[in-house]
């Protein structure tokens, strides 16, 4: 069945006026109603998020809707905003120990992170190091598949030789989705230089449900590896292709300056023949033709 875009974006955007966004639940309600599986909705969600602006400012809330109470938020908002450095962890370690004063059951640290608009990912860490905030709909087993459909050299020569709008198109691909991350590449390419060969095959030694941490930065470096050095490659076969339209256009110029000078020769030369034949020579003539180019 297909999916109507419009009635997926309506459906969310009440949510977001509701909720501030939506969770995991209102996806499995909604993939019920539509008759697809949850997974597949999440799928095409994804891609839309990436492609139509409409969908880029509805946030995803996590899978549940928090059990986090108003007045715990409250407080976690006022102190994070009072103190924008403090760790986010006191502030749960505190909601927790009132909570178990009060006999009631901890609160969950991914229902804490969630409720403070703070995506809980500690496990990628050298993300977070860099500046570089990770999108709630963010996959680790998406972005690793785009390196064999998207961040990938195959299938961009055509016969005789490299085909420079197939490369276009496969770069403005993944620069489309390498804007998730909301840097540019080319910052990070020299760090990577050094060991660009072996980006591939250490990520093809992890399990992929295993150290997602490392896997999401053998994933992201590949990817900005690709976008500059596909760049690269666009740029060289451009000036290939008009060095040999050139080269092309002067061997051109040099068969008709070759026949202009042969038809020239030949006129000149029937020209003496035929006055060598006159019973006297016509020098004026003949001068007028030793001053022919």
């Amino acid at each position: 069945m297909k999916v109507n875009r419009d009635d997926v974006l309506t459906y969310l955007r009440e949510l977001e006026e509701r909720n501030g966004g939506y969770y995991g639940t209102d996806l499995m309600n909604l993939a019920e109603e539509l008759d697809i599986t949850w997974r597949g909705l999440k799928k095409i969600l994804t891609k839309w998020s990436r492609e139509d602006d409409a969908f880029k400012g509805l946030h995803y809330l996590g899978q549940h809707k928090p059990t986090i109470t108003l007045g715990e938020f409250i407080t976690a908002e006022g102190r994070i905003a009072s103190n924008p450095l403090e760790v986010k962890g006191h502030i749960l370690s505190d909601i927790n120990k009132e909570r178990e004063g009060s006999g009631k059951e901890r609160l969950a640290k991914s229902t804490f992170y969630r409720a403070t608009k703070q995506p809980h990912i500690p496990q990628y860490s050298w993300f977070a190091r860099k500046l570089i905030k990770l999108p709630s709909t963010y996959s680790v087993v998406e972005a690793r598949d785009s390196l064999s459909t998207i961040y990938t050299y195959s299938d961009l020569k055509a016969y005789g030789g490299a085909d420079i709008e197939t490369i276009y198109n496969r770069w403005i691909k993944a620069k489309d989705w390498f804007s998730v991350y909301g840097v540019d590449p080319m910052v990070f390419y020299p760090e990577i230089l050094s060991r660009e060969r072996h980006l591939r095959s250490l990520l093809t030694s992890i399990p992929s449900d295993r150290q997602e941490d490392i896997q999401a930065r053998l994933v992201f470096e590949t990817q900005a590896t690709f976008l500059v050095e596909c760049f690269d490659l666009l740029l060289d076969e451009i000036i290939h292709r008009r060095g040999r339209i050139q080269q092309s256009m002067n061997a051109s110029r040099q068969k008709v300056e070759n026949d202009l000078r042969k038809k020239a020769l030949d006129l000149i030369r029937a020209t003496i023949k035929e006055n060598l034949q006159e019973p006297s020579l016509d020098m004026e003539k003949l001068y007028s033709l030793s001053e022919t180019t």
